[in-house]
């Protein structure tokens, strides 16, 4: 069996390190994380990176549990928040010490358990951060649809003396001025006969010329996810995903949810998406769960129990399932008989 471990966040500022090995024998008296970033390599128990060597952190026998082929234990916001920092430049070594022998060996994050500072449920409520798993693409330039350029006016030609000309060249004369007035009026004669505006250029605008009219007014986060939820029944997805984003930051954990269902790979309308990401929608579901909305709870639990039993992610899946469940989502209880819970 390979000898491995890692980090499974369990909450903000909480997580669990898990060792799956059987060389590996407890008691562990300590352990010790270290990061590839010179000098400050070493997490000293009191949270923080040092210079020296000489940082292992004490662990009782109490605070060790077995798990299946290995051990785990918790760790709190000391530990966890001085981790979230470093995450994105960082990799970590977890040092085990114990009976006068060490290990070393490499620590990893679950990809489906993303750590939290101790910090993030407070600020889910004001201004999210940024997700540091596989984070969603930025908009691109969209094509700007061109501007049908008017055809130029037609000048009516100058009509000679009706004295001088014959009756025929008359008539001719008075014809091609009614053509000449009825193109140049189109416009106002279709009005007339459609009882609606034409629009110049076919009433069409980009989509960046559409979310600028959206933002110029300075819309509300409710007033932005009604309108992203009209743009992605509309198929447009850029739009509605910038609008999610947006009311994200004014605070809308319901466009948290709706932006976790559009990474979503189990999600039905996404069958045929090539930007699905269980890790993406993961972290956007648990930005919703943490405020206890409960649809948010049993999607991000079915992401992490679909490993099935013995997985990292299995028993918070559950626990996921069974915060659902108790505010009335018949759903989540469903999975839970299915899965024997």
């Amino acid at each position: 069996m390979t000898t491995r471990a890692e980090i499974i966040g369990s909450g903000p500022g909480t997580a669990t390190i898990r060792i799956l090995s059987n060389e590996i024998r407890t008691p562990i008296e300590a352990f010790q994380i270290q990061r590839n970033q010179m000098p400050d390599a070493y997490l000293a128990p009191t949270g923080g990176w040092q210079t020296s060597p000489d940082q292992w952190i004490a662990l009782s026998p109490d605070d060790v549990s077995a798990a299946g082929d290995g051990f785990t234990f918790n760790i709190g916001p000391t530990i966890v928040d001085p981790i979230v920092t470093a995450l994105t430049r960082s990799t970590f070594r977890l040092c085990l010490r114990g009976g006068g022998k060490t290990a070393s060996l490499a620590l990893t994050t679950a990809a489906l358990a993303p750590l939290l500072s101790s910090g993030a449920k407070a600020r889910a409520t004001t201004q999210p951060v940024e997700p540091t798993l596989q984070p969603p693409p930025k908009l691109a330039p969209t094509p700007e649809i061109p501007t049908i350029t008017p055809p130029e006016r037609i000048v009516p030609p100058v009509v000679p003396s009706v004295r001088r000309l014959p009756a025929r060249l008359i008539a001719a004369i008075i014809a091609l001025v009614v053509l000449a007035a009825a193109w140049l009026y189109r416009d106002d004669i279709m009005t007339m006969f459609n009882g609606s505006e034409i629009q110049p250029g076919g009433g069409n605008l980009s989509l960046r010329e559409e979310l600028k009219q959206v933002m110029a007014t300075n819309p509300t986060a409710e007033a932005l996810v009604q309108k992203a939820d009209s743009m992605a029944a509309e198929g447009k997805g850029e739009g509605a995903l910038y609008l999610y984003r947006q009311a994200i930051d004014k605070g809308s954990m319901g466009a948290a949810l709706a932006l976790g269902k559009f990474y979503d790979p189990t999600e039905p309308a996404n069958s045929n998406s090539t930007t699905t990401s269980a890790e993406t929608a993961s972290f956007w579901y648990a930005k919703a769960a943490n405020v206890n909305i409960a649809e948010a709870q049993r999607r991000l639990g079915l992401l992490q129990v679909r490993n099935g039993p013995g997985s990292a992610t299995f028993d918070m899946g559950v626990e996921n399932l069974k915060k659902a469940s108790d505010q009335g989502d018949s759903a989540a209880t469903n999975m839970l008989e299915e899965l024997g819970q």
